[in-house]
């Protein structure tokens, strides 16, 4: 919660990138407190780091993500080809590494366990849209509703504090009714803040408009965090539960970074049929028409057109605004999408609480 209001604020008094920098030296300060009080620990049988596969893994997924996003216009040039045909062989390569691997990196036998097949394909479906739509809604709020970038950050704070009060309770339902109901109930009522995002539209408070929406989504998420991360540990062995929690943080990390790729793709797409669809009926003279047109892969048409009258300039700004709130809400629906099939997923495929596999029942699910 602080991290994004300090980034926020950051970006408003110095520099978008002081944002990043001041992780320097938080991190050296974190290394320091490590060296100092974290006592060393050594596994029984230590893994090899396999380097093959973490380069497959890493060229897998940069590539298909950096041509996505070079896509996103619209428009694709042949090293954004090369960069996704390269990106998917790498990841075909790494699944046949990883299956004759003695040490993969990601065991797939893990995913023998229903539950943890379930579990992990519900959370990339879930978080594809959550990252997406969270990375989104700051840039509306500053685009459309003229928010500071402090400001746009402070509006997920009800998230934060909600997701943090309702932690230790949501753990505690997977004690009385076991982890897929809750586990189905919460992303559902992810997709009902999705789609309460997608009501408000240029202009109004704050209150009334996007912080509805950020509190069911609140309350949908706490339903998914604690659930979701005692489901993973229960499915694997105990030996297994590092590396069980590592492979499902990891699938949340994926999902966000292909999720964002795509919408971001989509919701370019949304916005350029929109915004041409509104140019045209807007009454510029055919220059001021074909430099909005020009600009349209910003996301923010509105620059450079100091020449326009005072009227055509407000039309030109009503017309990206509202072309922007049209690609928003597209985005919401899909992402709302994603968490209902989310939650079917975990429906169809994770057991009840008579279900949890051997050996992987009460105490430790309430621990």
């Amino acid at each position: 919660m602080l991290g994004q209001v300090l980034g926020g604020y950051l970006i408003d008094t110095i520099s978008w990138r002081v944002a990043f920098i001041v992780n320097l030296p938080l991190a050296i300060f974190v290394i320091l407190i490590v060296f100092r009080f974290v006592p060393e620990s050594r596994a029984e049988h230590p893994r090899a780091l396999d380097l093959p596969e973490v380069l497959l893994v890493t060229v897998g997924l940069g590539g298909i993500v950096y041509g996505l996003i070079g896509a996103s216009d619209q428009s694709l040039d042949p090293l954004e080809v090369v960069s996704i045909v390269v990106g998917t062989m790498a990841l075909v390569g790494f699944v046949i590494v990883e299956r004759h691997s003695s040490e993969p990196l990601v065991p797939l036998h893990l995913f023998g366990s229903r539950n943890f097949s379930g579990a992990n394909l519900m959370t990339f479906l879930l978080y594809a849209g959550f990252g997406g739509a969270l990375f989104l809604l700051p840039i509306v709020l500053i685009q459309v509703h003229d928010y500071s970038a402090t400001a746009a950050t402070g509006a997920l704070v009800p998230f934060a504090v909600i997701t943090f009060v309702m932690g230790r309770w949501s753990g505690g339902l997977v004690t009385r009714y076991g982890e897929k109901l809750p586990l189905m109930l919460g992303p559902a009522l992810v997709a009902a803040g999705f789609i309460r995002f997608a009501v408000p539209g240029v202009g109004g408070s704050y209150w009334t408009t996007y912080f509805p929406a950020v509190v069911v989504l609140g309350f949908g998420m706490s339903l998914v965090f604690a659930p979701l991360s005692i489901a993973i540990l229960n499915a694997v062995e105990e030996e297994h539960s590092g590396l069980g929690s590592g492979v499902n943080r990891s699938v949340q990390r994926t999902a966000k970074l292909l999720g964002l790729a795509v919408l971001a793709f989509l919701v370019l797409a949304a916005f350029d049929s929109s915004l041409d669809a509104r140019v045209n009926a807007l009454d510029l003279p055919p220059g001021q028409k074909a430099a909005l047109r020009a600009k349209e892969a910003t996301l923010d048409a509105t620059d450079n057109f100091e020449g326009a009258s005072g009227e055509d300039r407000a039309a030109i700004d009503r017309a990206v605004d509202h072309a922007f709130i049209s690609a928003f809400r597209f985005a919401m629906f899909i992402s709302a999408g994603m968490a209902v099939t989310s939650a079917i997923a975990a429906a169809l495929l994770m057991q009840g609480k008579k279900g949890n596999e051997p050996g992987k029942s009460g105490p430790r699910a309430g621990s």
